[in-house]
């Protein structure tokens, strides 16, 4: 029988166990309190406030996919609870620029917590952080909600690589986080982001360290019709050790490689797989699957865009190319990525209605490379069955706490009806175990629709998926998944209060046929 994950704990922020990483969160958090006490009446009366409360039902006792997917973990799988909400936030402009008559030194902070009561009961911290800025850059630790990259960030469906789907990862963050010219003319502007975080504790491997990069260049002038935009992301899970399996035979002992050196091998991609690399290394600490690839699993988008703008809308269209294990290199999953385009109206032809913004996006994981694995291939370019969001020693796969950090389409195996087949892992010395996804070969068109109708604000996403398993363990025939969602919220100015409605439909597929909604009341502050 294979082994089910236990349910994680999403109240607390475990941080790695690494020392140095450790003292550092503790002294920024140490930094902020300070802070806070020094300007007390700046820190908590100028921050935004709100509290707010609701039920959650559904036809299947599980939240409808829309419901649940890019709410930063927000919102559990099972449904039929009365939840609240608390949340202060304290923000400020970050668009600095040398000509704009700003302080360069400032600070902010947010906090997030939701307490379900229910089936199971759960509290939650999607978000809490604190935010200095200097200048152009711009540094935070804890767990803050972001849009990593070239998507629409407001409706889109979710990056390939990191989506909006899991919750925020703890990490310590420096970045640019807005374009920043290179030169006087601002023909070329660009930023990026370089972060350390946790992932914690996870069913099969706890202390794992998460790494993530980027850097996105832009080409034309603000007052330009068009720009350009291209850049990437680059993710890491490495280190750490095994937990609730003995052994593992992809790892050496039951730790993951984790020196400094096997870092600055992750961090640069450099790989393992030379003599050069090899000369120094101690080959106890490591398997034949370390030492024929990377330390580390790791994923990330190659992006390519551009904006145009006129008086009536702006367009932004973009396309993210994902890469895992070599076979982009060869153009092998060129297939596989996530295409998009967005529509921001200006201009408005009636009162009472406004379409705001239209996105279209099409999404595909089905290619990864081909069916042939590396190693068992003639021609030793093809490089197939990348087997998105699995892996080989990182057996919690491409997730934190047990929800996909990328794109929401591909989706955990627990998610998905008991009947599909599972993605068995036999690679262990002491039990059988599921891989985290049974369905990483995917299809998917995807619509969403934002409007405001008599001040009420009404976003409307739909999609329709065909759902084909994994290379391994196919479904028997490619599976139709439509899955709908409906958001609308509006404030009442006699109460001083916003009401929310938000209702979701499933068809039977991937997922159990299922309707559900949540609505609550928030009060602002």
């Amino acid at each position: 029988m294979a082994l089910k994950p236990e349910k994680q704990n999403t109240m607390l922020i475990n941080f790695t166990s690494n020392t140095s990483i450790r003292t550092f969160i503790y002294f920024l958090i140490y930094l902020g309190f300070s802070v806070g006490k020094t300007f007390g009446q700046d820190f908590i009366q100028k921050a935004s406030k709100s509290v707010g409360t609701g039920l959650i039902a559904s036809t299947s006792g599980q939240n409808p996919f829309w419901l649940r997917s890019n709410q930063y973990g927000a919102m559990p799988f099972s449904s039929n609870a009365f939840y609240a909400e608390a949340n202060i936030n304290k923000a400020y402009d970050s668009t600095y620029t040398l000509d704009k008559k700003l302080t360069k030194f400032n600070f902010g902070y947010g906090i997030n917590t939701l307490a379900f009561v229910g089936k199971t009961n759960t509290i939650m911290i999607p978000e809490a952080y604190l935010k200095i800025r200097y200048g152009v850059f711009e540094a935070f630790v804890g767990r803050k909600k972001e849009t990593i990259g070239l998507v629409d960030t407001t409706l889109t469906s979710g990056s390939f690589a990191y989506s909006n789907n899991a919750l925020p990862i703890p990490k310590i963050q420096i970045s640019i986080p807005n374009y920043v010219n290179i030169d006087k003319s601002g023909l070329i502007s660009f930023k990026g982001n370089f972060a350390f975080g946790t992932l914690g504790k996870q069913y099969y491997v706890k202390n794992q360290v998460f790494h993530h990069k980027s850097l996105y260049g832009k080409l034309g002038k603000n007052a330009w019709p068009v720009n350009v935009i291209a850049g990437f992301t680059h993710q890491i899970q490495m280190g750490g050790e095994l937990n609730n399996i003995k052994t593992l035979k992809s790892i050496a002992g039951n730790k993951f490689p984790g020196s400094f050196s096997d870092y600055l091998y992750a961090v640069t991609g450099l790989s393992l797989n030379t003599t050069k690399s090899q000369i120094y290394l101690d080959p106890d600490n490591y398997t034949s699957y370390d030492l024929t690839n990377r330390v580390g699993n790791h994923f990330g988008n190659i992006d390519i865009g551009a904006s145009i703008k006129n008086k009536f809308f702006d367009i932004n269209i973009y396309r993210q190319s994902v890469y895992d294990d070599g076979s982009l290199y060869y153009l092998n999953n060129i297939a596989d990525g996530l295409k998009g385009i967005s529509f921001s109206f200006k201009k408005q032809l009636f009162e009472k209605y406004k379409l705001n913004k239209v996105v279209i996006e099409y999404f595909n994981s089905s290619s990864q490379g081909g069916p042939i694995p590396p190693g068992k291939e003639v021609n030793p370019e093809t490089r197939g069955v990348d087997n998105y969001f699995n892996h080989g020693q990182f057996l919690d796969g491409w997730a934190y706490n047990n929800k996909t950090i990328g794109n929401p389409f591909i989706t955990p195996y627990k998610d998905t009806n008991e009947n599909l087949p599972r993605y068995l892992y036999k690679n262990l010395a002491d039990k059988e175990v599921s891989f985290f996804t049974n369905n990483n070969r995917v299809k998917s068109v995807y619509m969403a629709i934002q409007q405001e109708v008599y001040d009420i604000h009404i976003t409307l996403k739909a999609s329709l998926s065909k759902n084909y398993g994994t290379y391994k363990f196919p479904f028997n025939s490619p599976i139709n998944q439509l899955s709908l969602g409906a958001f609308a919220h509006t404030h009442i100015k006699k109460i001083n209060k916003t009401v929310v409605f938000n209702c979701g439909y499933d068809s039977y597929g991937v997922f159990k046929q299922n309707f559900g909604t949540n609505m609550g009341i928030r009060q602002a502050y």
